[in-house]
């Protein structure tokens, strides 16, 4: 192995460029790779077991497959481009690109984790019920995520020193200061998702108000993941149809040159009217024979009432004679 310093200062310059290089050419190898996995993971996550693979929740299983692959992919290709700077001065130096990848993968779920819906956006509950929570209200989502990027980030610093052969006093510190940059980076993104936190609370009144999110009284679980799961395709759908709309102000509405997305919804029947639709016009059913004499439909099941406070106590007899023992 040379000595670091001359390390240090022979290839600091070439090692920043090949690190900005990576992460340019990674990124955008990694975004390709990702994609290329969303319809792989589409076939096989259902058909594996895992809980909630054939319901909403396969959509965090895909993401977070989708993550990996991109990650294990830009991380090999910026292991690759540091790799070119350590192979003249480290023996085994390819060693470094398969812990780049895997520190990669682990920082990629620990991301997915933190930005995934089920834990930082709506939830149902078993009545069919939807109910908003908040990324900053639920502290064991943030707790999990920069936990995970603490235990992908050592172990990256781990596999690498082992790849440098380093001593342990120096591996010790190349772990930490690797621990440390991808802390205060994930610090920077969380501060990031804060500051649109006032957009998204927005987009939570517009879909309970305009899209009628909120409205349906589903019977099941299964149904509220459903209508879910339309919400942002609806917000995407408007989105995508403000410039074909033509302004429909009501009387006592100002004309905007720039359509908010209730306003692209007021004009929306415009576009719908334009397109038509491919199914045929209804026809007359006649005397429908109704139910089979005899059948009883099953009552809708019912639910215990969800309470925001928890409920009182009991009151005992021994705080019964205690009250009485005050009041005397």
């Amino acid at each position: 192995m040379a000595n670091t310093s001359d390390f240090r200062l022979a290839a600091w310059g070439r090692w920043m460029l090949s690190t900005v290089i990576g992460f340019i050419v990674g990124g955008c190898i990694g975004t390709g790779a990702a994609f290329v996995a969303v319809p792989l993971m589409d076939i096989f996550i259902p058909l594996l077991p895992l809980p909630g693979a054939n319901t909403q929740g396969a959509i965090g299983y895909i993401l977070l497959g989708c993550a990996i692959a991109g990650a294990v992919v830009a991380g090999a290709v910026i292991g690759a481009f540091q790799w070119f700077v350590l192979q003249g001065w480290f023996e085994r130096s390819r060693w470094w690109i398969g812990a780049t990848a895997i520190g990669w993968a682990g920082i990629a779920v620990a991301i997915t984790i933190l930005t995934y819906t089920h834990v930082a956006g709506p939830v149902s509950q078993a009545n069919g019920n939807v109910v908003q929570t908040s990324l900053w209200n639920n502290a064991g989502a943030i707790a999990l995520s920069v936990s995970g990027v603490l235990i992908a980030t050592l172990l990256m610093g781990i596999c690498q020193s082992l790849a440098l052969r380093f001593p342990w006093s120096k591996a010790l510190l190349w772990i930490v200061m690797n621990v440390l940059e991808d802390v205060v980076s994930t610090i920077d993104e969380l501060w990031h998702k804060y500051l649109r936190r006032f957009a998204l609370e927005h987009w939570y009144r517009f879909a309970k108000q305009r899209l009628h999110w909120t409205q349906p009284q589903l019977s099941s679980t299964q149904a509220a993941e459903r209508w879910s799961d339309l919400m942002p395709l609806l917000t995407w759908q408007l989105w995508l149809a403000r410039v074909a709309c033509i302004d429909s102000p009501l009387p006592w509405q100002p004309t905007q040159d720039k359509l908010s997305p209730g306003r692209v919804a007021q004009a929306f029947p415009l576009i719908l009217a334009a397109i038509g639709t491919p199914a045929e016009p209804p026809k007359t059913r006649g005397k429908s024979p109704g139910r089979i004499p005899g059948h009883q439909p099953s009552p809708r099941p019912t639910y215990p009432t969800v309470k925001k406070r928890a409920s009182k106590k009991p009151k005992t007899e021994e705080s019964l004679n205690k009250a009485d023992s005050t009041a005397a």
